[in-house]
């Protein structure tokens, strides 16, 4: 759908497997489209961009769900340029309270090439698990990124396989030499990076770019590639993948670093080239130390107490709450007024000394029941073993479970012996805050209830699946063929994976990862096919 007229409004249309991008917002002949709304829409699984935004001005995209566009095709790199939303020249444009993820290009991107955008405002949107970075701004001006929460999951992608690594976050970068020298803005200028949750990305924000290219080859440093005039300020950034952050542009002035939390687990803050001579810096949390490139006043150096910060980063499940502070966190009153920044991750106003990081710790508190079972399926007596995940900000005083066959437990992790049958389980926690349930329908599986089956075929065999990977996209082909046939599943919140099997819980496909030319020719060559 090419949208390129004035004052236009595309409201709850869904656009889903187009050979393109789904939305183009432009005019003709590099005209200015003005006064256009995107909101409350689905786009998905299209070639190439969802959404793309042209030389426009005053746009807001609000409310939309953007996942899996820009699809990698073998032997085809043309999506890898891509983005799920990309904007080239564009002024005064919004995106509001978007999901956007699982793309083969980044999740956003304002001007990759040679272009002049600027008043670019990124608020209150979820950007996760997009495979060449989740929010990427290259010679950009004017720039608003607030409330965002951007990570990068455990279970999307293997990096042992081809064109699978894990993304980068937030990407401030001045042009990279390759993208011409012809724009008048070709760094990144006057930046407000506020409230904004980063978790498990390679590094979680990258201040990159700064060379260019000598008529004979080869790249300087190249000064009006700078980063100028950002802040960047109560962020909660936790456990970058390989550093907190990538630091290569040589040419940075007027970094404000304020208010943040800063957990590293690994201890490495920074991938190479540590360039923060020119920052301002104080009142941050570093845990469980702090970098010296990175010392000023009033730092703290403690575990900030979040309420759950060793959750699973799982691909569409990571809860913003698990991140906010409790109520002893050493971080509540301790940063520094900024101007900026009246407000918390979660709408809550910041009165009087703010708390450092993304959460302004209001009294209120959070709970959430959760729990794994091991093993969910087996032979009677089938003995299980439950163990609580359960997160509260204030310590969790009782359990209630009801193993769904008339018995209950008030153990914390208890285990339980099952007859032949299925059973659902429900977990009830308690805590200073309140209560909260969670019941997991039909979990367990004792004994066997399926006829029995005649012995598996082995002649001819071209591949055989066992689902019983317990994670992540990939199903593997154990036929033992010379030439393994996998499956990748597109979209993980659809599937959970149990101890031995696979359940689909909401639509999605699963295919093969290279065509199946070997079932083909097989069944050429045999006229018949066999599934079990």
């Amino acid at each position: 759908m090419n949208l390129t007229g004035d004052y236009l409004i595309w409201d709850g249309i869904n656009i889903t497997r187009s050979m393109g991008t789904a939305i183009a917002i432009y005019k003709p002949n590099n005209r200015r489209p003005q006064h256009t709304t995107v909101r409350n829409c689905k786009l998905s699984r299209n070639r190439h961009h969802a959404l793309e935004i042209l030389f426009a001005d005053h746009c807001e995209i609000n409310n939309v769900w953007m996942d899996q566009n820009v699809q990698w095709v073998e032997n085809d790199i043309d999506a890898v340029h891509g983005a799920n939303m990309n904007g080239k020249f564009v002024k005064n444009i919004k995106i509001i309270d978007c999901t956007i993820s699982h793309s083969f290009g980044e999740a956003i991107m304002i001007d990759a090439n040679n272009y002049d955008s600027q008043f670019i405002e990124v608020r209150g949107c979820a950007l996760y698990d997009n495979l060449w970075g989740n929010l990427n701004m290259a010679g950009v001006s004017d720039i608003i990124l607030d409330s965002n929460l951007i990570y990068s999951s455990t279970d999307a992608f293997d990096p042992s396989l081809r064109y699978e690594w894990i993304p980068r976050g937030l990407n401030l970068r001045a042009r990279e030499a390759e993208l011409g020298i012809d724009s008048s803005k070709p760094g990144i200028e006057r930046a407000t990076v506020t409230n904004n949750i980063m978790i498990g990305n390679s590094v979680n924000f990258v201040f990159g770019g700064g060379k260019k290219e000598l008529p004979g080859g080869g790249k300087v440093d190249d000064p009006e590639r700078y980063i100028k005039d950002v802040v960047f300020a109560n962020n909660t950034i936790l456990n970058g993948l390989n550093a907190m952050m990538q630091d290569t542009n040589p040419n940075q002035f007027n970094i404000t670093f304020k208010n943040n939390i800063v957990v590293q687990n690994n201890q490495k803050f920074f991938t190479a080239k540590k360039k923060v001579s020119n920052w301002k810096m104080s009142n941050n949390l570093f845990w469980p130390k702090r970098p010296d490139e990175l010392a000023g006043k009033n730092d703290i150096v403690a575990d900030p107490k979040l309420v759950n910060l060793g959750a699973k980063l799982l691909h569409g499940k990571v809860n913003p709450e698990w991140y906010k502070i409790k109520g002893d966190s050493p971080a509540i009153g301790k940063g520094t007024a900024i101007d900026d920044v009246t407000e918390d991750f979660f709408g809550s106003q910041r009165s009087g000394t703010p708390d450092i990081g993304a959460h302004q710790y209001d009294g209120t508190g959070f709970i959430e029941a959760d729990f794994d079972a091991n093993p969910v399926s087996g032979d009677t007596p089938l003995t299980v073993t439950f163990e609580d995940r359960s997160t509260s900000s204030e310590p969790i005083t009782a359990w209630l479970w009801d193993f769904g066959d008339g018995t209950v437990s008030s153990q914390q992790n208890p285990t339980h012996v099952y007859s032949t049958g299925d059973y659902s389980v429900t977990l009830r926690v308690t805590s200073g805050v309140g209560t909260d349930s969670v019941t997991k329908d039909n979990l367990i599986k004792a004994g066997s209830t399926a006829p029995t089956l005649p012995p598996r075929a082995t002649d001819g065999l071209q591949v055989l699946y066992r689902f019983d990977a317990g994670s992540g996209r990939i199903i593997h082909d154990l036929s033992g063929d010379d030439n393994p046939l996998d499956l990748q599943i597109q979209d993980l919140s659809a599937v959970n994976w149990l101890d031995n099997g696979l359940s689909i819980v909401a639509p999605t496909l699963i295919v093969s990862t290279t065509p199946a030319e070997k079932i083909y020719r097989a069944c050429v060559a045999s006229n018949e096919v066999t599934v079990e």
